[in-house]
């Protein structure tokens, strides 16, 4: 039950010709640490009972087996089947289900040609069987559109719907006042007047790494500046001691912050990044940009190349390439007309990637397979 997702749900559901019912494989995951909310949340759903496997790797993977969902499809009898992946049990009984009884089938993936795993290699006969059988797939933004053509998708039946947060409620958010932020930042201890953030996991392939390295490179040209790692992962501790051992000045950590707070984290931020080695997506790019934030990532990051105009709203940088993310740093934290520049680019771009947006090409993918 990721809570991002919710307002791209919401929308769908607002559809007069959509009978939305979403079936969630799990309330949560052993990697994530989103807070549940199961009243009101705008569309109708049911949790599956489940079976979990996990396996630990570049990150934790969890092989769900929902068992009682053959059943479930057999009562229900969907006319269409929209499946959010197609690793797991339920997405892959849902193909072979629609083939039996004659129904329709849309797979919406998130993948990209950069996320290399045994997983994929092992996996891959059956997933270009249901990417080419699929009676229309939903990619989430560029990269994922060229990934399932290249897996055997053919243009016309695949819809893009950009992956989204509400970006609204982020804008709206981001503007606190100069007492709520001048508070916030004491009592996180931000003295500079210049913040780098990054949010995510503090995981190997986020990359933040090479981030503290391009940080302790800037620091010795530009000392008016902080680094806020605001997180949880497996890889933290040895981040902190990192820091400490290396005297690493002004890096301030923040344990996980619910979305509904975060819009206030992303307000003391100068600048945002995310250095990851590989990211099917990344919406923490998304909410950061509503909020006005210049954006510097990596060409491994899905969004990259739909999200950031390269000189306009941030850079891009070569993953595993600490060097070129200390230059674009550099280059806008030094720069205060360039700030403000790339801060209006930011909102002006992500105006365009909304759940309302979303929603209308999962709506048009629907009636296409209906039709």
């Amino acid at each position: 039950m990721t809570p991002y997702r919710y307002p791209l749900f919401k929308k769908i559901s607002l559809d007069p010709n959509v009978n939305l019912t979403v079936l969630f494989m799990s309330k949560s995951a052993k990697n994530r640490r989103w807070k549940i909310v199961e009243n009101n949340l705008g569309f109708k759903y049911r949790v599956l009972p489940k079976i979990e496997f996990n396996f630990q790797g570049k990150d934790l993977f969890t092989y769900l087996i929902n068992y009682t969902y053959p059943f479930d499809f057999i009562k229900n009898m969907p006319d269409v089947v929209i499946s959010a992946g197609w690793l797991d049990f339920s997405s892959q009984a849902a193909f072979f289900l629609c083939k039996v009884f004659r129904k329709k089938f849309i797979i919406w993936s998130e993948s990209t040609e950069n996320e290399k795993s045994w997983r994929r290699s092992v996996t891959l006969p059956l997933v270009r069987t249901i990417v080419k059988y699929s009676d229309a797939c939903i990619a989430v933004g560029t990269r994922s559109k060229e990934y399932l053509k290249l897996l055997g998708a053919s243009e016309s039946k695949i819809f893009v719907a950009y992956s989204t947060v509400n970006t609204s409620f982020f804008n709206q958010i981001g503007h606190v006042t100069k007492g709520e932020k001048e508070k916030l930042r004491k009592r996180i201890g931000l003295k500079t007047n210049n913040v780098i953030l990054y949010v995510g996991q503090f995981i190997k392939r986020k990359g933040v790494d090479y981030l503290v390295d391009a940080y302790q490179e800037v620091k010795k040209k530009f000392n008016d500046v902080s680094l806020l790692l605001v997180g949880y992962g497996s890889l933290k501790e040895d981040l902190e001691k990192r820091i400490d051992n290396q005297n690493i000045n002004d890096v301030f950590f923040i344990n996980h912050v619910e979305p509904k707070d975060m819009a206030k984290i992303y307000s003391l931020a100068t600048l945002f990044i995310l250095p990851s080695l590989e990211e099917t997506w990344g919406l923490v790019i998304n909410e950061a940009m509503a909020v006005g934030l210049p954006i510097v990532t990596t060409d491994k990051v899905g969004s990259s190349v739909d999200l950031v105009k390269p000189g306009y709203n941030g850079f891009i940088v070569p993953s595993a390439d600490s060097k070129a993310l200390k230059d674009s740093i550099y280059k806008i934290i030094k720069d205060d007309t360039l700030i403000k520049k790339m801060s209006g680019e930011s909102k002006k771009i992500i105006k365009n990637f909304s759940p309302e947006l979303a929603a209308r090409q999962f709506v048009n993918a629907i009636n296409f397979v209906s039709n």
